[in-house]
C-alpha cells in the first residue's frame, strides 16, 4: 500500500479544494475517485487571486492506506459501498460529509469492519466560477482528530498544510455538532427562499432564523443527550458565519435552484426522528417546503 499518498472519494468543489492543497505537500500523492473510477484530471482551481492552477491526480500505483470523503450525504452509503469493494484491511477514511451521518454508517462498519471510518468536518467556502473552475475561499479550516495520535501520513500533512487550516482536533465530534446547527439553520432557511446569498438570512429573514434557531438547538439536544450547549452562544456564532460568507451563494438554495438532490434529509429532515415532531412546527413546515420544491 502506498504510504505517501492520499485519496480523494468524491469530485466535488471539497474533493477538488483538497486534492489542491494536498498536492502542496512535497512528494505526495493524490488519487481521485469519482462515480466511474480514478480521475486523470479535474477542473481548474484559483487560490489567493493567483492564475488558475491544475491539479496533479494519480491514476498509477497501489491505493492509498488514507482517503478523504468529499460525498453530498445522499450520494455518501453508495459511494462508500462502491469503494470499500477493493480497499485493504485498515485503510482510513475521514468522512467530511455534512449533516446528522451516523445512522448511514453503522451498517457500513458492520459490512467492512477493518476499514477505519473517522468523521471530519470543512469549513472553508469553495464556489465554481463562471469558466467552471473552483475558486478556494480565503478563511476556514479542514478538521479531524481524535483520542489517538496521528499517523505519519496524518501528521505530515498537519505539519505542512496547518497554515491552510489543516487541523487535528480531539474535539471534532463536537464541531460536527456545531455544524449541524449551522447547517440546518441557514441551509433550510435559505433553500426555502432561495436566498441568492447568504446574508439574507440575516438581514431579511432575521426573525423567522432566529425562532428556527430555537428549534433547531432543541432537536440537537434530542439527538445528542450528552451535548447541551447554550443557545446564546451558537446563535452568536451562526451570525458571525453569516456574516463571514455574506455574498457566497448558500449551497443548498444553488442545488434548489439547479434542481439537485439536497442535504435536507440529514439536516432539516431529521425533525422526522424527533420524539414528538409538531414540537418543531417551524423546521417540520420548512422541511415539508424544501422538499416540495426538489
Amino acid at each position: 500500500m502506498d504510504e505517501t499518498g492520499v485519496g480523494i472519494l468524491g469530485p466535488g468543489a471539497v474533493g477538488h479544494m483538497l486534492a489542491f492543497f494536498l498536492n502542496q505537500v512535497h512528494g505526495l500523492q493524490v488519487q481521485m475517485r469519482g462515480r466511474s473510477g480514478l480521475l486523470s484530471a479535474g477542473q481548474p482551481i484559483v487560490f489567493q487571486n493567483g492564475p488558475e492552477a491544475a491539479l496533479r491526480l494519480s491514476t498509477e500505483g497501489p491505493p492509498p492506506r488514507l482517503w478523504f470523503a468529499c460525498l453530498k450525504a445522499h450520494a455518501l452509503v453508495d459511494g462508500l459501498r462502491a469503494w470499500m469493494q477493493d480497499q485493504a484491511a485498515g485503510t482510513q477514511i475521514i468522512i467530511l460529509s455534512n449533516g446528522y451521518i451516523e445512522p448511514l454508517l453503522i451498517p457500513l462498519r458492520r459490512e467492512s469492519p477493518n476499514i477505519l471510518f473517522r468523521k471530519g468536518l470543512v469549513t472553508r467556502g469553495i464556489k465554481r466560477d463562471a469558466s467552471g473552475a473552483y475558486v478556494i475561499g480565503p478563511k476556514g479550516q479542514v478538521i479531524w482528530g481524535e483520542e489517538r495520535s496521528p499517523t505519519a501520513l496524518e501528521d505530515l500533512i498537519l505539519r505542512e498544510l496547518g497554515p491552510h487550516g489543516f487541523q487535528w482536533n480531539t474535539q471534532a465530534c463536537r464541531l460536527r455538532r456545531e455544524k449541524w446547527y449551522f447547517n440546518t439553520c441557514l441551509n433550510t432557511l435559505s433553500g426555502v427562499h432561495r436566498y441568492a446569498r447568504n446574508g439574507l438570512a440575516a438581514e431579511e429573514g432575521r426573525d423567522e432564523l432566529e425562532a428556527l434557531s430555537h428549534e433547531v438547538l432543541l432537536l440537537a439536544r434530542e439527538l445528542w443527550p450528552d451535548w447541551q450547549p447554550a443557545h446564546r452562544d451558537l446563535w452568536q456564532n451562526l451570525l458571525r458565519l453569516i456574516a463571514n460568507t455574506a455574498d457566497n451563494e448558500n449551497s443548498m438554495a444553488a442545488d434548489v435552484r439547479l434542481g439537485r438532490p439536497t442535504e435536507a434529509a440529514v439536516l432539516s429532515g431529521m425533525v422526522h426522528q424527533a420524539h414528538d415532531p409538531s414540537a418543531y412546527p417551524i423546521l417540520l413546515a420548512l422541511d415539508h417546503k424544501l422538499k416540495s420544491q426538489g
